[in-house]
């Protein structure tokens, strides 16, 4: 689990660094020839996609050191001695992140499908007409 979040620790700097660079290439190259709104639009556009890859890192980030955490309170947690509300509680936890997984696993297959699916179907029409 550690090494995993270094990993995206290193992916996460690495894209705040892209995002740096490319709003300094962009602005500096084109400072001096701003003369309307539409040209200071391009260059500031070019980081919006590595600012989305920062933040779905940093909330993988975050759900990792949640999965951590409730794997520890699992290995933790004196089923003998300990209530059943808490007992309740714990396994809801783990059920909802097996449910929340298996969901966001499924979709994701369902679209890579679809979209061999169409475009198997793209590709037969086009040799077809």
């Amino acid at each position: 689990m550690v090494v995993l979040q270094l990993i995206l620790i290193v992916v996460i700097s690495a894209a705040v660094l892209e995002i740096c660079h490319l709003l300094w290439t962009g602005l500096w190259d084109r400072i001096l020839s701003i003369d309307a709104v539409a040209t200071l639009q391009l260059p500031c556009s070019a980081p919006s996609p590595a600012s989305f890859l920062v933040i779905l890192g940093v909330e993988l980030l975050e759900t990792l050191r949640g999965y951590s955490a409730v794997g520890r309170h699992i290995m933790v947690l004196d089923i003998e001695h300990t209530d059943g509300a808490r007992l309740t509680g714990t396994a809801t936890l783990v059920v909802g992140y097996q449910v929340a997984a298996t969901t966001w696993m499924g979709l994701a297959a369902g679209d890579a499908r679809r979209r061999r699916e169409a475009g198997a179907g793209t590709l037969k029409g086009e040799g077809e007409g």
